[in-house]
C-alpha cells in the first residue's frame, strides 16, 4: 500500500473510531442519568422569602391566613396529598382561631409513620417594625415544603408512612403554660392518639437559616434518633454546623415527648450575637441564608430517608 492511500484510509478510520467511542461513552452516562433527587436550597429560599414578605403570622391574624393558603398552594403543587384542621381554642389571649396543615405521603400496606413538623406562625410583637419571622417561623416551612415534595418522589425508598405537619400556636403570648403555646402540636397529638396510630418518631425543625449555622440537638431529644442525624451530618461532611448541647428547650417536640413518643428538635437558637436577632426586628431576610437553608434541608432529607427505611 501506498503511503499516501495509507493517509486516505486512516484519515477516515479516525472519524469513524472517534464517533464509536463517544456513542459508547453517551451509552454509559445514559444507563446512569437517572436524576438523584435532592434539596433544592434555591427553590426554599424562594419559598422562604415569600412567606417572610407575608409579615407578621401569629395565630389568629390576616397573615397566619396567608400563610396557611401559601403552604397549601405549593403542597398543590407538588402533588402532596394534605388537609386543613381548623378549630378554635380558649388561649391566655382569649379564643382563637387555629389551623394545622398537615401532608401525608403513604406507603402501601404500612401502618407506622414518621411525623415531621415546625411551627408557621410568629411572636405577636406589637412595636416591632420590619419583623418578618424569615428564621423563626419561615424557615422551617420552607425546609418541608421542600421536602415534601422530594420525599415524594422518593416513596419507592419509604418503608414507613410520613406526616409533615406545619403547626400553628406554637409560640406563647405570654409564657408557655397549658393554655398557652404548643396549641399546634398538642392538638396533632391528641388526632394522632384518637386515630389509633403508632408514631415512631417525631422529628421537629425551626430557625435553620440562620446565616451562621450553628444548630443544635437538645439534651431532652431521642439519644437514637440524635446519633443517627449528626452520624448522617458527617456523611454528609457537614458535621461543623450540628451538634448536642445539654440544654432544655420548648419546642413542639415537647408534647409527643411527654407520652413517650421518640422525638428530636433540631434548632438553631444562636440567631445573632447573644441571639440578638430573635423576636425582634432583626429577624428579617438579610440575617438568613439560602446556604444554610440547603445544609439544613439536604440533612434532613437524608436523616428521614434513614429512619423510614428500616
Amino acid at each position: 500500500m501506498s503511503p499516501m492511500k495509507s493517509k486516505i484510509i486512516f484519515s477516515k478510520i479516525i472519524p469513524i473510531l472517534l464517533f464509536c467511542v463517544i456513542s459508547l461513552a453517551s451509552c454509559g452516562r445514559g444507563a446512569n442519568t437517572v436524576p438523584s433527587v435532592r434539596f433544592d436550597r434555591t427553590t426554599a429560599f424562594e419559598n422562604m422569602t415569600e412567606i417572610a414578605e407575608i409579615g407578621q403570622r401569629h395565630s389568629g391574624s390576616e397573615g397566619a391566613l396567608s400563610t396557611v393558603e401559601l403552604i397549601e398552594k405549593k403542597l398543590t403543587e407538588y402533588g402532596v396529598p394534605h388537609f386543613r384542621d381548623e378549630w378554635y381554642e380558649d388561649t391566655a389571649y382569649g379564643k382563637i382561631l387555629f389551623r394545622n396543615v398537615v401532608a401525608q405521603i403513604k406507603v402501601p400496606g404500612k401502618n407506622n409513620l414518621i411525623l415531621l413538623g415546625t411551627h408557621y406562625d410568629t411572636k405577636k410583637l406589637e412595636n416591632c417594625p420590619g419583623f418578618q419571622g424569615a428564621n423563626d417561623g419561615a424557615s422551617g416551612v420552607a425546609i418541608l415544603l421542600e421536602c415534601s415534595r422530594i420525599l415524594l418522589e422518593s416513596r419507592a425508598k419509604l418503608k414507613k408512612n410520613l406526616e409533615i405537619v406545619f403547626f400553628d400556636g406554637e409560640e406563647c403570648m405570654f409564657s408557655y403554660s397549658e393554655k398557652d403555646g404548643l396549641h399546634g402540636s398538642k392538638r396533632h397529638l391528641r388526632k394522632l392518639i384518637e386515630r389509633g396510630e403508632k408514631c415512631d418518631a417525631v422529628i421537629i425543625t425551626d430557625m435553620l437559616a440562620d446565616a451562621d449555622l450553628d444548630a443544635i440537638i437538645p439534651s431532652e431529644s431521642d439519644s437514637k434518633l440524635a446519633a443517627i442525624l449528626l452520624k448522617t451530618a458527617s456523611e454528609l461532611g457537614v458535621s461543623k454546623h450540628f451538634r448536642q448541647k445539654n440544654i432544655n428547650m420548648v419546642d413542639d417536640h415537647c408534647p409527643f415527648l411527654e407520652v413517650g413518643i421518640p422525638s428530636l428538635l433540631l434548632i438553631d437558637f444562636n440567631y445573632g450575637p447573644n441571639s440578638i436577632f430573635w423576636h425582634s426586628s432583626g429577624d428579617r431576610l438579610e440575617n438568613v441564608s439560602e446556604q444554610s437553608l440547603g445544609i439544613s434541608g439536604e440533612l434532613l432529607y437524608h436523616f428521614v430517608i434513614k429512619i423510614t427505611s428500616n
